[in-house]
């Protein structure tokens, strides 16, 4: 099943105040859902994936992909930038994960 969601949605990036404005294209929990937008001259797509690995554990998978003029150089450049935002990201969402685990 495919859903079409208009949702707004700006990342915390590019810090030079360009707001890209991302849709979500697919949405289907509690497999993935995916979001798309315009970076500069490309298209952007996030795909966020879930695997349940047991009972308890869930394995989510980030899939990013460029398309359109330039997205072998921006696609690099953006690389760079959602690396760094993910790898201050994950460790936040790790906590606060544990913290609600533990208080259930």
């Amino acid at each position: 099943m495919r859903k079409i969601l208009d949702f707004p949605f700006s990342p915390p990036f590019p810090p030079n105040g360009m707001k890209p404005a991302f849709r979500i294209t697919e949405f289907n929990p509690p497999r993935n859902w995916k979001w798309v937008g315009p970076f500069l001259w490309a298209t952007v797509i996030y795909d966020h994936r879930f695997e349940a690995l047991d009972a308890e554990h869930t394995k989510l998978i980030w899939v990013v992909e460029a398309k359109g003029f330039g997205a072998g150089i921006l696609g690099r450049l953006f690389a760079k930038i959602y690396r760094g935002n993910l790898q201050k990201a994950i460790p936040l969402l790790i906590a606060e994960m544990n913290a609600s685990s533990a208080s259930v």
